[in-house]
């Protein structure tokens, strides 16, 4: 979303990111080589081009300085999104209990760790949750209320019982 297109994800490595297309072409012209464009760039039925070609150049005439911003914000939400990951990590391994698979003293971490151990254990079903909004703030009302049970669709169903979260999917018989 916000973040952008990360600069590696898995084995993808994106080292020009970051660079302007003015500074690519120079350096190919420099060493004499090719460029090659696509030609879905040009058009408009796709949104991310309607956004290059009429979007951005709208923001850089009101502030020519918006592309500079909107990459330091992008990594910035970069960085504060893999330092979340990395405690939601940290957070669902001390609570989780493997054998049963519930999850105990959750109401401690903040709700932005919360929302992301409950994605990971969404992720983590055979089957596809879709981790919504509504889906996770159910679950998290779910765990503040200590005892009960809600359903996810496809025979998927978060409960809580004495302050332990269960994210669970019930294979039909």
């Amino acid at each position: 979303g916000l973040r952008g297109i990360l600069p590696q994800s898995g084995n993808l490595i994106r080292p020009m990111l970051y660079a302007e297309k003015a500074e690519i072409l120079a350096f190919l012209s420099e060493h004499r080589q090719s460029f090659q464009e696509d030609s879905t760039n040009y058009d408009s039925v796709h949104s991310r081009n309607r956004i290059r070609q009429e979007l951005i150049p709208l923001m850089l005439r009101e502030n020519p300085a918006f592309l500079s911003h909107i990459m330091y914000t992008t990594q910035m939400l970069s960085e504060d999104h893999e330092l979340l990951e990395q405690q939601a990590q940290e957070a669902l391994a001390d609570s989780l209990d493997v054998r049963k698979g519930g999850m105990r003293g959750l109401e401690q971490y903040p709700r932005p760790i919360r929302m992301r151990i409950y994605m990971n254990r969404l992720a983590a079903l055979p089957v596809h949750i879709d981790p919504s909004r509504e889906n996770l703030n159910a679950i998290d009302r779910l765990l503040s209320a200590q005892n009960g049970k809600i359903s996810l669709g496809r025979e998927t169903y978060a409960a809580a019982w004495h302050g332990i979260l269960y994210i669970r999917h019930e294979c039909p018989q």
